[in-house]
């Protein structure tokens, strides 16, 4: 639990969490949830000409993290991770750049409570694997696969669908001969 002033903003965390060894230490689960809230968050939205419009808000944040490694055999190493993530505004009105309300004001002013915040997908996972094989006394043989997968988020606060990042899954792989 924690409660401090960052850049003008106020925040409250609270997160619980457990690490669980398993099968004789070679496997490990780890899961935690949390709870945030901010006041006076400060947010920039690019005004789409040459300026950032600047603003402060409101916001609660929870979410779920579990991950997981396992060295199944001298040369198999196994892990993954999953992240929920909620952010919701509770206090925010921001400008308004896509699908604005009648207002005399140009650009009107949008009451973003309820919404998400940009760069802030709901899923995160990754899931893959290491292997190691000696070759000879001095050389190892080392190789390495993942899947990240990021859920669609939005690129922008204005809430426009067309700022929409579509979830993706990305793959890397490795090979490499190094020294034992």
């Amino acid at each position: 639990v924690g409660r401090s002033t960052v850049s003008n903003a106020t925040y409250f965390a609270f997160e619980v969490g457990s690490k669980i060894s398993l099968l004789n230490g070679t496997a490990e689960i780890n899961v935690a949830v949390f709870y945030t809230t901010f006041d006076d968050l400060q947010v920039s939205i690019f005004d789409g000409t040459l300026g950032f419009n600047v603003g402060n808000g409101s916001a609660e944040v929870r979410g779920l993290e579990l991950e997981g490694r396992w060295q199944a055999t001298d040369s198999l190493y196994l892990f993954g991770s999953f992240a929920y993530l909620d952010f919701e505004w509770s206090k925010y009105f921001g400008q308004c750049y896509y699908n604005p309300p009648p207002a005399l004001v140009v650009p009107p002013n949008c009451n973003y409570e309820g919404s998400t915040n940009q760069l802030n997908p709901e899923i995160t996972a990754v899931i893959g694997a290491d292997f190691r094989r000696p070759l000879g006394d001095a050389l190892e043989l080392r190789t390495s696969l993942d899947v990240n997968y990021t859920d669609k988020f939005l690129t922008s606060l204005t809430l426009d669908p067309n700022s929409a990042q579509s979830g993706y899954a990305k793959v890397n792989a490795r090979i490499a001969l190094a020294s034992q």
